[in-house]
């Protein structure tokens, strides 16, 4: 690994909680295990909270430290000291590691079921949508990086070669920016298809290239392995998913995160907006390497009749005539 890539990682790693990121560096559910070795010596205030998180995980997820202390029969100060208890940085820390192992298996349907009712009123569903929309926007604008955005930009540039993976539900966001690259640089090849047509495709990644990964819960594992594939072939990989924790953003050098809350799957307006934002970062880079792009291009398409073009009256009638078709007649009318 380069020394450059080793600073990268460095620097998203303490982007995240280094207690959180030391948990997931052990087996999955370490702070779970911790919680039942320890139950017994818990006090009885924090241990109705252990049995409950034990029990009702799914639950955890979702409610907020006054809500769980009012299930639990506690304080939200207990709560709090539970959470730091098992090395957390507070709530916030513990409840973002719960939702991330919830996530990896919650599908459409039980995200509906634990989902506020739908509204049945049209206008109060455009509202409410709309509103969902606008808040997941205003949480990815707040937590992203301009460093790390500066850093992708610049590794998307710099790469011989640029893959980019996107499965299942993230296969339209795979599709939007490998068309979006393609347009401002070469050599941007999408993969949308598991299977041995993948394998076939990452097997000439070499150092000097880079995958992106697009992987939002519930985490496709062939993603994940493409990541963890290029990373040993000594490529660059960059994970776009819902959160620093998740399993891509772990198999990765770097992560743009975008937040996905929707009522039953997962939504993907912030993340259109996140790519949207990196093609146009990776084309402020080299403007003029990406007019010449452009250029060539245009160039192919010029004589390949390849866009509809709309025709006012004159051009419609104009080309009628050429083909024998009297457009005064055609219509029932007299020719003036």
């Amino acid at each position: 690994m380069t020394a450059s890539k080793t600073r990268w990682r460095t620097r998203r790693r303490a982007e995240i909680s280094s207690v959180v990121q030391e948990e997931l560096d052990r087996v999955s559910g370490g702070p779970l295990a911790s919680i039942q070795a320890r139950f017994q010596q818990l006090p009885q205030s924090q241990r109705m909270i252990a049995a409950f998180v034990l029990s009702h995980l799914d639950d955890v997820a979702f409610l907020t430290a006054a809500q769980l202390a009012e299930r639990c029969g506690t304080s939200e100060a207990t709560v709090i000291r539970f959470a730091k208890g098992l090395g957390f940085g507070g709530y916030p820390d513990f409840q973002l590691y719960v939702r991330t192992l919830v996530r990896q298996k919650l599908g459409p349907g039980q995200k509906m079921r634990r989902a506020a009712p739908i509204p049945t009123e049209l206008h109060s569903l455009v509202d409410k949508l709309f509103d969902q929309h606008l808040s997941n926007l205003q949480e990815t604008r707040r937590i992203l990086s301009t460093e790390t955005l500066d850093q992708v930009a610049n590794a998307i540039v710099q790469a011989r070669h640029v893959y980019v993976v996107g499965l299942r539900g993230s296969a339209g966001a795979a599709q939007a920016l490998g068309y979006s690259l393609s347009i401002v640089r070469p050599n941007v090849l999408v993969l949308l298809e598991s299977g041995p047509m993948m394998l076939e495709s990452l097997v000439s990644v070499v150092q000097d290239d880079l995958l992106i990964g697009i992987s939002m819960p519930r985490y496709t594992r062939w993603t994940v392995d493409a990541l963890h594939y290029a990373r040993r072939q000594g490529a660059s990989t960059i994970a776009i998913t819902d959160t620093h924790l998740s399993p891509a953003a772990q198999a990765a050098d770097n992560a743009l995160v975008a937040n996905v809350e929707a009522l039953f799957n997962n939504s993907y307006g912030a993340v259109s907006f996140l790519l949207e934002l990196l093609a146009t970062a990776v084309l402020s880079l080299d403007p003029e390497r990406t007019q010449r792009h452009l250029d060539a291009i245009e160039k192919i398409f010029e004589n390949q009749n390849l866009f509809y073009m709309s025709e006012g009256p004159e051009g419609l009638v104009d080309r009628r005539l050429h083909s024998g078709d009297d457009p005064a007649v055609s219509s029932g009318g007299a020719v003036e």
